[in-house]
Protein backbone atom coordinates (compact mmCIF):
# COMPACT_ATOMS: atom_id res chain seq x y z
CA UNK A 1 0.00 0.00 0.00
CA UNK A 2 2.63 2.53 1.10
CA UNK A 3 5.13 1.67 -1.62
CA UNK A 4 2.47 1.48 -4.33
CA UNK A 5 1.23 5.05 -3.61
CA UNK A 6 4.81 6.38 -3.52
CA UNK A 7 5.64 4.59 -6.78
CA UNK A 8 2.52 5.90 -8.51
CA UNK A 9 3.39 9.47 -7.50
CA UNK A 10 7.01 8.98 -8.59
CA UNK A 11 5.74 7.67 -11.98
CA UNK A 12 3.83 10.93 -12.41
CA UNK A 13 0.36 9.49 -11.88
CA UNK A 14 -2.13 11.98 -10.53
CA UNK A 15 -3.72 10.70 -7.33
CA UNK A 16 -7.36 11.72 -6.85
CA UNK A 17 -8.30 13.77 -3.79
CA UNK A 18 -10.62 10.96 -2.66
CA UNK A 19 -7.78 8.44 -2.39
CA UNK A 20 -6.09 7.82 0.95
CA UNK A 21 -2.56 9.20 1.16
CA UNK A 22 -2.51 9.15 4.95
CA UNK A 23 -0.08 6.47 6.03
CA UNK A 24 2.09 5.66 9.04
CA UNK A 25 5.19 3.49 8.77
CA UNK A 26 7.14 1.99 11.65
CA UNK A 27 10.59 0.40 11.34
CA UNK A 28 10.61 -3.09 12.72
CA UNK A 29 13.42 -5.28 14.00
CA UNK A 30 14.12 -8.29 11.82
CA UNK A 31 13.51 -6.93 8.33
CA UNK A 32 9.86 -5.90 8.74
CA UNK A 33 7.93 -2.70 8.55
CA UNK A 34 4.32 -2.12 9.47
CA UNK A 35 2.12 0.61 8.09
CA UNK A 36 -1.40 1.73 8.79
CA UNK A 37 -3.80 4.33 7.55
CA UNK A 38 -7.26 5.43 8.53
CA UNK A 39 -9.68 2.53 8.76
CA UNK A 40 -9.00 -0.99 9.93
CA UNK A 41 -6.01 -1.88 7.78
CA UNK A 42 -2.45 -2.85 8.67
CA UNK A 43 0.27 -3.80 6.21
CA UNK A 44 3.16 -5.97 7.38
CA UNK A 45 6.02 -6.02 4.92
CA UNK A 46 8.93 -8.45 5.19
CA UNK A 47 11.92 -6.68 3.62
CA UNK A 48 13.98 -9.88 3.39
CA UNK A 49 11.41 -11.73 1.26
CA UNK A 50 9.84 -8.58 -0.24
CA UNK A 51 6.40 -9.93 0.69
CA UNK A 52 3.45 -8.14 2.27
CA UNK A 53 0.56 -9.28 4.39
CA UNK A 54 -2.53 -7.11 4.79
CA UNK A 55 -4.75 -7.29 7.85
CA UNK A 56 -8.19 -5.93 7.04
CA UNK A 57 -10.73 -5.93 9.87
CA UNK A 58 -14.48 -5.33 9.98
CA UNK A 59 -13.92 -1.59 9.52
CA UNK A 60 -12.32 -2.34 6.17
CA UNK A 61 -9.94 -0.29 4.11
CA UNK A 62 -9.90 3.48 4.47
CA UNK A 63 -13.20 4.96 3.32
CA UNK A 64 -13.20 8.74 3.16
CA UNK A 65 -16.18 10.98 3.63
CA UNK A 66 -16.28 14.71 2.95
CA UNK A 67 -18.18 17.20 5.08
CA UNK A 68 -19.51 20.58 3.86
CA UNK A 69 -16.20 22.23 4.79
CA UNK A 70 -14.25 19.87 2.54
CA UNK A 71 -12.74 17.99 5.47
CA UNK A 72 -11.90 14.40 4.59
CA UNK A 73 -12.23 11.93 7.41
CA UNK A 74 -12.09 8.15 7.46
CA UNK A 75 -15.24 6.20 8.16
CA UNK A 76 -13.76 5.01 11.45
CA UNK A 77 -10.81 5.84 13.65
CA UNK A 78 -8.49 2.91 13.24
CA UNK A 79 -5.11 2.11 14.71
CA UNK A 80 -3.98 4.85 17.08
CA UNK A 81 -0.49 3.45 17.78
CA UNK A 82 1.58 0.46 16.71
CA UNK A 83 4.71 -1.06 18.21
CA UNK A 84 6.56 -3.97 16.67
CA UNK A 85 8.65 -6.05 19.00
CA UNK A 86 10.83 -9.09 18.60
CA UNK A 87 7.93 -11.40 19.50
CA UNK A 88 4.77 -9.66 18.27
CA UNK A 89 3.06 -6.59 16.82
CA UNK A 90 1.20 -4.53 19.45
CA UNK A 91 -1.55 -2.14 18.42
CA UNK A 92 -3.90 0.35 20.01
CA UNK A 93 -7.21 0.45 18.15
CA UNK A 94 -10.22 2.76 18.38
CA UNK A 95 -12.97 1.71 15.97
CA UNK A 96 -14.94 4.90 16.75
CA UNK A 97 -17.34 5.83 13.95
CA UNK A 98 -16.48 9.34 12.73
CA UNK A 99 -20.07 10.21 11.84
CA UNK A 100 -21.32 9.26 15.31
CA UNK A 101 -18.47 11.19 16.90
CA UNK A 102 -19.28 14.30 14.85
CA UNK A 103 -22.95 14.09 15.89
CA UNK A 104 -21.93 13.93 19.57
CA UNK A 105 -19.53 16.85 19.15
CA UNK A 106 -22.28 18.96 17.53
CA UNK A 107 -24.47 18.28 20.57
CA UNK A 108 -21.67 19.20 22.95
CA UNK A 109 -21.36 15.63 24.21
CA UNK A 110 -17.96 14.21 25.18
CA UNK A 111 -16.21 11.87 22.74
CA UNK A 112 -13.43 9.38 23.48
CA UNK A 113 -9.86 10.41 22.71
CA UNK A 114 -7.65 7.60 21.43
CA UNK A 115 -8.40 3.90 21.57
CA UNK A 116 -9.28 1.30 24.16
CA UNK A 117 -8.63 -1.97 22.33
CA UNK A 118 -5.12 -3.40 22.70
CA UNK A 119 -4.60 -5.99 19.94
CA UNK A 120 -1.59 -8.31 19.71
CA UNK A 121 -0.62 -9.95 16.41
CA UNK A 122 2.14 -12.44 15.72
CA UNK A 123 4.77 -11.29 13.22
CA UNK A 124 2.79 -12.94 10.40
CA UNK A 125 -0.28 -10.84 11.22
CA UNK A 126 -2.41 -13.42 13.02
CA UNK A 127 -4.40 -11.94 15.92
CA UNK A 128 -3.28 -13.77 19.06
CA UNK A 129 -4.62 -11.63 21.96
CA UNK A 130 -7.26 -8.95 22.41
CA UNK A 131 -7.57 -6.76 25.51
CA UNK A 132 -10.25 -4.17 26.33
CA UNK A 133 -8.53 -1.42 28.33
CA UNK A 134 -10.38 0.26 31.19
CA UNK A 135 -9.98 3.70 29.58
CA UNK A 136 -9.21 5.36 26.25
CA UNK A 137 -5.55 6.10 25.68
CA UNK A 138 -3.40 7.70 22.99
CA UNK A 139 -0.16 5.73 23.00
CA UNK A 140 1.38 2.43 24.01
CA UNK A 141 4.82 1.18 25.00
CA UNK A 142 5.29 -2.57 25.48
CA UNK A 143 8.25 -4.00 27.37
CA UNK A 144 8.35 -7.57 26.08
CA UNK A 145 10.96 -8.86 28.52
CA UNK A 146 8.81 -8.02 31.56
CA UNK A 147 5.36 -8.28 29.87
CA UNK A 148 4.51 -4.71 30.89
CA UNK A 149 2.28 -2.37 28.87
CA UNK A 150 2.48 1.35 29.52
CA UNK A 151 -0.25 3.59 28.14
CA UNK A 152 -0.11 7.36 27.73
CA UNK A 153 -3.27 9.40 27.67
CA UNK A 154 -4.19 13.03 27.16
CA UNK A 155 -6.42 12.70 30.23
CA UNK A 156 -4.75 14.19 33.29
CA UNK A 157 -6.36 11.68 35.65
CA UNK A 158 -5.07 8.68 33.68
CA UNK A 159 -1.99 10.19 32.04
CA UNK A 160 0.29 7.14 32.42
CA UNK A 161 -0.91 3.64 33.27
CA UNK A 162 0.94 0.37 33.73
CA UNK A 163 -0.49 -3.09 33.03
CA UNK A 164 1.06 -6.54 33.49
CA UNK A 165 0.27 -8.53 30.37
CA UNK A 166 -0.58 -12.23 30.56
CA UNK A 167 1.28 -13.06 27.34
Amino acid sequence: LHDSIDQRIEDGEEISEDECLYNFTWPVPGNYYVSSGVGELLEIHNLASDSSRFIVGKGGEPDFLSDKNGLLVGKIKGYQDVQVGKKAIYTLFSGTDHQEELKKMMKGQPTPDGGNLFLVYDLDGKLIRKFLLDHYTNGIDVHEDSNILYTVSSSEENAVNKYRLPL
